[in-house]
């Protein structure tokens, strides 16, 4: 399948999740640095409005920030409140931050707390995708997930994707989203206007995937022993073998070797080998099937496992969102009819799956005060769908996108 048709087809859902990943390099997550020379402090008359541009710039060399210049919202000790975050949020447009704002204060209370572990909120219109990013302890949020009007889309820069060409060597690719009781919500736009309970959903599912990165790279129990001298990047590289992930994969590893190599493939643009070119989507699924991972982004690394289980657990707990994971074909080269891709394998309610359901009970016991345990007794079955259906058939979804959530 041609990279264009396969950018084109794949409006209809989230085929890469939504975070570009953590990194230290200079090039940053993504492969490069949002230019973040029009950034300011959304609350000009917040005590860290000198600190939170300059230490959360990739390009004003954040290293020189210590943690007593700017450290994570968590450790004055107390219960993080709506107003500390938004102190600590920077933008390139007013629209972004009053956006956050609203979006915020409607989102599930734990948000909060679970941002403790950040030390600022980037919304600019340079970064695309969203990521979380350990050398200055920041989130970064491509502004895509906040728009509601047309004038606000347009001040957004028009850059692609740099995923958007993985896996063009395939001759399946991995579909997911998001179902309330088999319907696919409104996360988008609705006769060319977006509503912002959808952008609520949206932005929800971002913070609780990107601030999970954030608690694995800086667990709670953590934040008592920074040092104020120290970098935030020296600080999560001393800690990094009490990384939540590592927690995981040490007690439940992911173990299917086709997916190991096809995430290079899929998240990084590897070249597939003669094997990986020739294999199905049926194929793809049964290898995915009994394995651990809630998606398959998560074999991309144990990080990117680790947020995968989180997010769903939360979309399901606070919104009645169940994640329908799959693989597909083209029945059509070079079509963006829906109708022209057949799905090879695909479930509704993976979370639920025996392999899957104890890997994200931990993962919510390692996040939450609250373990969920009553979540995870009353989750139900996962349910396997019939191949053969095109995606126009499957729960209305009736437009295909690798730009999740847009």
């Amino acid at each position: 399948m041609r990279k264009d048709v396969r950018g084109a087809l794949v409006t209809l859902l989230v085929a890469l999740a939504a975070c570009g990943g953590d990194g230290s390099a200079p090039e940053g997550p993504g492969g490069r640095t949002p230019d973040l020379s029009d950034a300011f402090a959304y609350r000009p008359d917040s005590p860290w409005a000198d600190s939170i541009v300059t230490c959360a710039d990739p390009r004003r060399a954040p290293t020189s920030c210590t943690v007593g210049r700017l450290p994570p919202l968590s450790q004055a000790g107390s219960a993080v409140e709506i107003g500390a975050v938004l102190e600590r949020v920077v933008v390139s447009h007013e629209w972004m931050g009053l956006r956050f704002e609203e979006i915020l204060r409607r989102a599930p209370a734990d948000l909060l707390e679970l941002l403790g572990a950040t030390t600022a909120i980037v919304i600019d219109d340079d970064v695309r995708p969203s990521f979380y990013w350990s050398l200055t302890g920041a989130i970064y949020i491509d502004p895509r997930h906040l728009w509601l009007t047309a004038g606000e889309e347009a001040t957004i820069v028009d850059r692609a994707d740099y995923r958007s060409g993985f896996g063009s060597g395939l001759s399946f690719f991995p579909y997911s989203t998001y179902l309330r009781d088999g319907r696919r919500p409104t996360f988008g736009a609705v006769d060319g206007e977006r509503t912002l309970d959808g952008r609520v959903l949206a932005v929800s599912a971002l913070l609780f995937h990107e601030s999970a990165h954030a608690n694995d790279f800086l667990p709670p129990d953590a934040v008592a022993s920074l040092n104020t001298g120290e970098t935030f990047l020296e600080a999560t590289e001393r800690l990094e073998d009490r990384r939540l992930s590592r927690r995981l994969i040490a007690r439940w590893p992911l173990a299917s070797p086709v997916w190991s190599s096809l995430a290079g493939v899929l998240y990084r643009g590897e070249t597939p080998t003669v094997a990986e070119r020739t294999l199905d989507a049926r194929a793809a699924g049964l290898a995915f099937e009994p394995d651990g991972a809630s998606d398959p982004y998560g074999y991309s690394a144990p990080l990117e496992d680790f947020a995968m289980l989180f997010e769903e657990t939360m979309l399901r707990f606070h919104f009645g969102l169940d994640r329908r994971v799959g693989f597909a074909r083209a029945r059509v080269e070079e079509s963006s009819d829906c109708r022209d891709y057949e799905i090879g394998w695909a479930v509704d309610r993976r979370l639920a799956a025996p392999p899957v359901a104890p890997r994200a009970a931990l993962v919510a016991e390692l996040l939450l005060s609250d373990p969920l345990d009553d979540f995870f007794d009353g989750l139900g079955e996962p349910v396997f769908l019939s191949p053969g259906r095109d995606l126009c058939a499957d729960a209305d979804l009736d437009r295909v996108s690798r730009v999740p959530w847009s």
